[in-house]
């Protein structure tokens, strides 16, 4: 499992899930290897740019956890409603699936 991150002007960290050292993906492990450097990127993009930036995420159970979303309201992470089950309006995607095609190879 891989999680992406960017912006107009950048990409953000792209981390690839550890299951041995992390175990299973939940919100509380979610809270502490995801939203880490994908909050500490979101500042540094917002320092540059002076633009607030908010978090796209599908509806899996680590995302919508009421722990996670306390977590990134006190981090100051806003996120942006997304409907469940629709690759078509998630624009990682694309590459995504890129990185899974060169995985493969």
């Amino acid at each position: 499992m891989y999680w992406i991150g960017f912006t107009a002007r950048s990409n953000g960290p792209l981390i690839f899930w550890d299951r041995q050292a992390w175990g299973t993906i939940n919100a509380a492990s979610f809270i502490e290897h995801i939203l880490p450097p994908l909050r500490d990127w979101l500042r540094q993009e917002e320092e540059i740019t002076g633009i607030r930036h908010s978090v796209l995420q599908d509806n899996a159970r680590p995302h919508t956890a009421n722990r996670t979303r306390t977590q990134m309201a006190q981090w100051d992470m806003p996120s942006i409603n997304h409907p469940p089950s629709s690759p078509d309006v998630n624009p990682a995607e694309n590459p995504i699936g890129q990185i899974r095609a060169n995985i493969r190879q």
